[in-house]
């Protein structure tokens, strides 16, 4: 892979100039400057961040290109996600994406365009035949924006494997200027139940980091002690010249008196294991304080191959009255590396007991569990647990209610795969069943809907989330608002309870192409000359529906 000097470094950064392309002959998404939101392998909700997110100055519009020779394979437009985005498939086996976009060139336009109408939704995932939407390198493809999930203008750009769409870290292919080392922030030392202790105390201890004069970092507690089986936790953030964002720690490792003990690499990965972060990360911390700590050990259910080296799963094992040194090293692409030394005192102490509730179920990773009783029901799959864990349930009654509120384990216990929930209707007063539905009370509050499937007084759902549900109803139509008219119709449309499920529009009777950004609650119509005869007024009906078939129709007069 090329590098280039420090020299180099320096002079790209006072002229801000582009970053140079290593290979396979790919150029850059976009002319502007290079400046990063994010990078590759980022942890976040529920998934490694799988491209580049490339500043676009704070503004929407600025132009992409496609960076190898190839052909459109997807058009995907969503009001969720990666919003409106295109995929190009290039000779070289790779697939290019470019995510979050303000809209295509005419040629890819007009294809999407037809795909919409002709299936009556503005969202669609849609495959042109093979070479039927050829691009060359360089050629203006489409224009940056903040479409579907995005939080703000900016590209995000992946390159995966087009057979596997293994999604790959594009910093394999272009050397982006960055002289600047991951910091070290926090570790943790978590004692495993019954097998370890912390000071005297089978609890995780957290320890600040300081940098020392002339580099490296060290813990603020000058003694740690321990004995027993300790898992040990780091949070870590990688920086880059010139930008406040932070960004994902590319590679780390651990040693044990100079003995590897864990290593973590992350060049690419699959999308149907990218939800495993759930088990990489200290899962608990983040739900609950929104602490983001990497695991240098392994879950019996993690099976992420991010992992080139690991011994005893990466458990530390201190069983000697002696000083056992931890040197911790975390590298970005560049090569830039810090490192954290510190010791451990290995100090025999009361290792406390597990205790388990008299008659709790245990729960293995690797089986399937169920759990019923007269008014409740939940099915886990096998392999959807990261580790075993013992079951447990609460219930809280409510005669009032349309059912009692049911504890199913706690919301600090993640599910790489859906578990199924019946909840028993214990006040089934509703002629339509479909206004009823399970609610889920959500990590800030408020409820999430689960489901809605009506069978023999019983309500069923499926959920990646444990934690407290209840059955809940829902009679309150969508909110349909008209916002503006005149070269365009906008309306905010909202729903406060079980969520909207679907939404259609028309102008003079017939269907039409409404953009609905979910995160600004609003849809919009920009009058298609195409389609719409001009100098009059028109008719114009926006039908909302909710996730419990109740519906709301806005119509109005809209001159044109």
């Amino acid at each position: 892979m090329k590098r280039i000097s420090l020299l180099t470094v320096l002079v790209m950064l006072l002229h801000g100039a582009a970053a140079e392309p290593a290979g396979p002959d790919f150029r850059l998404p976009m002319d502007i400057p290079v400046a990063l939101s994010a990078n590759f392998g980022e942890l976040r909700a529920n998934h490694f961040h799988s491209g580049l997110d490339f500043k676009t100055q704070q503004v929407c519009g600025q132009k992409v290109y496609a960076v190898q020779d190839g052909y459109v394979s997807r058009i995907h437009i969503s009001p969720y996600g990666y919003g409106n985005c295109l995929y190009i498939d290039h000779p070289s086996g790779y697939t290019t994406v470019y995510a979050h976009l303000e809209r295509f060139l005419p040629f890819v336009d007009s294809i999407a365009k037809r795909e919409q109408y002709a299936r009556g939704s503005f969202a669609i995932d849609y495959y042109p035949p093979a070479g039927s939407l050829p691009v060359k390198k360089g050629q203006l493809i489409a224009y940056s924006g903040n479409s579907g999930g995005s939080g703000g203008p900016h590209l995000h750009f992946e390159i995966r494997e087009t057979d596997t769409q293994r999604a790959l870290d594009p910093q394999q292919f272009y050397t982006l200027p960055d002289n600047v080392a991951p910091r070290f922030k926090k570790i943790r030392l978590l004692p495993v139940a019954g097998e370890g202790a912390v000071r005297g105390q089978g609890l995780a201890q957290t320890y600040t980091v300081q940098q020392r004069e002339g580099g490296g970092y060290r813990l603020s507690r000058d003694t740690v002690e321990a004995w027993g089986k300790i898992g040990l936790e780091v949070k870590s953030y990688d920086y880059m010249p010139g930008q406040n964002n932070i960004y994902g720690v590319y590679h780390l490792r651990v040693e044990v008196d100079g003995l590897p003990v864990f290593e973590y690499r992350n060049d690419g990965f699959l999308f149907s294991e990218t939800r495993m972060i759930n088990a990489f990360i200290d899962y608990p911390a983040w739900y609950q304080h929104n602490d983001v700590y990497m695991r240098t050990f392994l879950l019996p259910g993690n099976r992420l191959p991010l992992f080139p080296q690991v011994e005893d799963d990466g458990y530390l094992t201190i069983n000697e009255q002696r000083c056992y040194n931890v040197r911790l090293l975390a590298d970005d692409r560049q090569g830039n590396t810090s490192e954290l030394r510190f010791v451990i005192r290995g100090r025999k102490q009361l290792v406390p007991m597990v205790h388990v509730v008299t008659n709790a179920n245990k729960m293995y990773h690797d089986m399937p569990f169920r759990y019923a009783n007269d008014d409740v029901e939940l099915e886990i799959p096998a392999g959807a647990l990261y580790e075993d864990a013992y079951f447990h349930y609460n219930v809280r009654r409510d005669s009032a209610g349309y059912s009692d509120i049911h504890q199913l384990l706690q919301g600090t216990v993640p599910l790489q795969v859906a578990a199924t929930v019946r909840l028993r209707l214990q006040n089934d007063t509703l002629s339509d069943k479909r206004k009823y539905y399970i609610g889920r009370v959500g990590r800030k509050g408020g409820y999430d809907f689960v489901g809605n499937t009506y069978e023999d007084g019983f309500l069923s759902g499926s959920t990646r989330n444990l934690g407290s549900f209840r059955v809940l109803c829902d009679t309150v139509p969508p909110e349909v608002r008209l916002v503006s008219r005149g070269e365009s119709v906008r309306v905010r449309i909202a729903d406060k309870e079980s969520g909207i499920a679907s939404y259609r529009g028309t102008v003079d009777g017939r269907w039409a192409l409404f953009v609905y950004d979910a995160k600004n609650a609003s849809l919009q119509y920009k009058f298609d000359p195409q389609r719409v005869q001009k100098g009059r007024e028109h008719p114009v009906e926006i039908t909302v529906m909710d996730q419990c078939g109740n519906v709301s129709t806005l119509s109005v007069m809209a001159y044109w």
